[in-house]
């Protein structure tokens, strides 16, 4: 198939309710990321330095903690499983050095096992994000961590196109949507932490043959689904999880 080259996507990854995000008040922070695979490196680097990050990356916890102890970053974003040395072994011998011990660090794992979680959260991590990386869900943590307040694009049209897309999501979706059992609602939140819309997709397939009385469900996801929002498919799901 011949298909156009996405030309704005980081663009559109940093586009949130409030806005276009631009930049942050204040100094330039040091971002150092660490992860074996170039790609997922190379999607942080064009998300943040845009932003006005100054963003190293490294390709083993090895390197990370000897680029920590050199530059002492504001905050770190690491890979779990690396050769050479992972990210929790990293992790732990970063929290012993007295100038790095209050690092912000963030693992982030194609896993979504809870042991994983709290592995990486028992090494010292301060906080866990699945992988594929959400730009809302870093943002998020970014703000938190480094304590920023961000400036947002004044002239940005973006925020009345994404209203408008909410709202009518929001008035195609019944008030009476039965939910489909707890293993299927769980097998869906699994899929969606870890970004597989395809599967997604199959799972709604199947639901749709199995009961039409899950069409408003599965309609309200796939609305969702073609816009790429897992975040809010992930939130649209929980409510009905016990």
């Amino acid at each position: 198939m011949e298909l156009p080259e996405a030309q704005e996507w980081a663009v559109s990854l940093r586009t949130t309710k409030q806005g276009k995000i631009v930049g942050f008040e204040g100094s330039k922070r040091q971002v150092l990321v660490v992860d074996d695979r170039w790609e997922n490196r190379s999607v942080l680097v064009s998300l943040l330095e845009p932003l006005g990050f100054a963003v190293i990356d490294v390709s083993n916890g090895r390197e990370g903690l000897d680029k920590a102890k050199e530059i002492h970053p504001d905050l770190i974003i690491t890979d779990l499983m690396m050769p050479e040395m992972d990210g929790c072994e990293m992790l732990r011998q970063l929290r012993q050095i007295p100038e790095l011990q209050n690092v912000p660090a963030i693992a982030s794992s194609a896993s979504v096992f809870e042991s994983n979680q709290n592995e990486s959260i028992a090494a010292g991590a301060d906080a866990f994000l699945p992988k594929p990386v959400e730009a809302p869900a870093l943002l998020k943590l970014l703000e938190k961590y480094l304590n920023l307040k961000w400036i947002y694009d004044q002239n940005s049209t973006a925020v009345e196109a994404m209203t408008a897309n909410s709202e009518a999501i929001s008035s195609s979706t019944p008030d009476d949507i039965v939910p489909p059992t707890e293993v299927v609602l769980s097998q869906l939140h699994t899929l969606t932490l870890q970004g597989r819309l395809m599967a997604i997709e199959q799972q709604l397939k199947i639901l749709e043959k199995t009961d039409e009385r899950y069409q408003p469900f599965v309609k309200a996801i796939r609305e969702y689904a073609d816009n790429f929002q897992t975040e809010k498919i992930r939130a649209f799901i929980e409510q009905y999880l016990h």
